[in-house]
């Protein structure tokens, strides 16, 4: 049976939104025959476990080290702090899965972002990167609909363009992700 490595970030059986994409995702592909290892936060391990075994699905926790889970909670740029450590262990934790496992290909499901770095992606093995967001921009005619938080929005795009277009690992991420899936 084929193995697949699944980094997701928010991975929930019972909420909505970016944690029933990790979940989806990573059920969805056992349906099909996969053997699938999913990476996940720590802190859900309790929702996962209330849910109940899936057979052929194994997760792996992750959770940071020296009471930096903390950081997750206390602000917007400490929460993406936070994310960008907690990729660097998954990736850790992915090569020392993959030198044990061999896997057929690695995906990475949620945050799905294009301005955040990655680090799946340096494996040696096929990548998917997706389902993914961050590339959209709101345009000005939408201004109306944003209220007050128009120039949040703003800035977010303004913050987005610069990382999309200087963000090196974003470039290598998706030419990574192009040569695992040509038909994409």
């Amino acid at each position: 049976m084929k193995k697949i490595l699944i980094a997701a970030f928010c991975c929930n059986p019972f909420k909505g939104s970016e944690s029933a994409i990790g979940w989806n995702w990573s059920t969805g592909l056992v349906h099909h025959g996969f053997e699938v290892h999913t990476i996940t936060r720590s802190i859900i391990r309790p929702s996962i476990e209330k849910h109940g075994p899936v057979e052929g699905l194994t997760m792996h926790y992750l959770q940071l080290p020296l009471g930096l889970e903390r950081l997750y909670g206390f602000s917007q740029p400490t929460m993406y702090l936070y994310y960008m450590l907690w990729q660097w262990l998954a990736y850790r934790l992915a090569k020392k899965l993959n030198q044990s496992l061999g896997f057929y290909r690695t995906q990475h499901v949620s945050w799905g972002s294009l301005q955040f770095r990655l680090f799946l992606y340096r494996l040696d093995v096929p990548f998917i990167f997706g389902p993914a967001g961050g590339g959209q921009n709101a345009p000005g005619a939408f201004k109306e609909y944003f209220l007050e938080h128009w120039p949040v929005e703003e800035r977010r795009n303004k913050v987005s363009r610069v990382l999309l277009k200087y963000n090196r690992h974003v470039s290598r991420c998706l030419n990574r992700h192009m040569r695992s899936c040509p038909l994409i």
